[in-house]
Formats: structure tokens, sequence, C-alpha cells
């Protein structure tokens, strides 16, 4: 359900009132501290390899939970858009670091 059920557009061309759920909140919290847990652990996360890549797939992910708020007040069509190809985007960099890790990690003998 909703926080806001009205969302006609004023003469700014902002929404009168943001449509936004409440589990799109709870995630981008959740998100924001895991980015705080990140920023702290960077150098231990430095060892993982291809560390790049898992990183950046996060945080194409928060990028995403800010825009899925952003919809809720601004240009919808356009940020659920840019939304679901940062979702996209995330997906294939993880799918690329685990290609990297597994094609060239250590191979039992």
């Amino acid at each position: 359900m909703p926080l806001w059920e009205r969302n006609g557009r004023g003469r700014s061309g902002l929404k009168d009132f943001a449509v936004i759920q409440e589990n799109e909140v709870v995630t981008l919290l959740l998100s924001l501290g895991v980015a705080i847990f990140i920023a702290q652990n960077r150098s231990r996360l430095a060892s993982l390899p291809y560390h790049r890549f898992v990183v950046g797939s996060f945080l194409t992910l928060l990028v995403a939970h800010i825009l899925t708020i952003l919809e809720g007040f601004w240009y919808g069509e356009i940020l659920n858009f840019v939304e679901h190809i940062c979702y996209s985007l995330s997906v294939l960099q993880l799918a690329a670091w685990t290609w990297l890790v597994m094609g060239k990690g250590v191979r039992e003998s």
C-alpha cells in the first residue's frame, strides 16, 4: 500500500504527493547501511579477486534503489526505465565477476 495515494501534478510539474511504498524505503535504508559497511571495509574488499566488479555491482544496485524512491517524485517513467537499466547492469557486473572468478580461479588437482 503506497504511503500517499494522490499523485497529480502541480504547476511546477512535480507530483503533488509522492507514490512511495514502505518496502522501497526499507530497502534503500538497508542498502545505505551496506554502502557504509563497504566504505569502511574497502581495504579488506580489495583483497577479493576482481573486487571492482562486486563493488560496482552493488553501487549500481544502490543507484537503482535511489531511483526507485525518486521516481515517486519526479519523471516517473524515465527514472523507472533508468532504474531497470541499473538493475540489468548490476546483474551483468555480478555475472562477469562470477565468470572471472570461477573461470580463472585456482583449480583443484
